[in-house]
């Protein structure tokens, strides 16, 4: 039930950023796909947040985490079948009821495919880092552990 208000709080930010970056009006067809690398590395880093954080989750990543963690798969390998999976059924329907494919252009493949490969990267980079750091920060535990037992004695 808490992904209800959920989604309104992400509709809502959404709502503003676009508000924030109206003035944003890219020509060029490479200043398109710029952007959409920059929303896909946005987003990347937002599932990966949300994963790391064990936060609430908006639906579709909420299934895709689901699935990830019951048959202990790759989270970033499901989120690009899921992603596809709605591209190709939206595909479908469009096919279906219009006659020709509507509202799927290239920005929304490389999205469907870069999202998923994106949070695999930053998870393990994150992950990665925080071990790193947690055995520094175990090392210099045990240092002042030592010395102060040293000092005791």
């Amino acid at each position: 039930m808490s992904k209800v208000p959920m989604t309104f709080i992400f509709c809502a930010f959404i709502d503003l950023f676009m508000y924030i970056f109206s003035w944003l009006h890219p020509q060029a067809y490479y200043q398109h796909i710029l952007v959409l690398l920059i929303g896909c590395i946005c987003m990347g880093i937002g599932v990966t947040c949300q994963l790391l954080g064990r936060v609430v989750m908006l639906p579709g990543e909420g299934l895709v985490n689901a699935i990830a963690t019951h048959w202990k798969l790759d989270f970033g390998k499901i989120k690009v079948i899921f992603d596809w999976s709605l591209v190709a059924i939206a595909g479908g329907l469009s096919l279906y009821y219009f006659g020709t494919i509507e509202g799927i252009r290239e920005g929304t493949l490389v999205s469907a495919f870069a999202t998923g490969l994106l949070v695999k990267f930053f998870m393990n980079m994150l992950l990665k880092f925080r071990v790193k750091r947690f055995g520094q920060l175990r090392q210099q535990y045990k240092m002042e552990k030592l010395k102060s037992k040293g000092n005791k004695v």
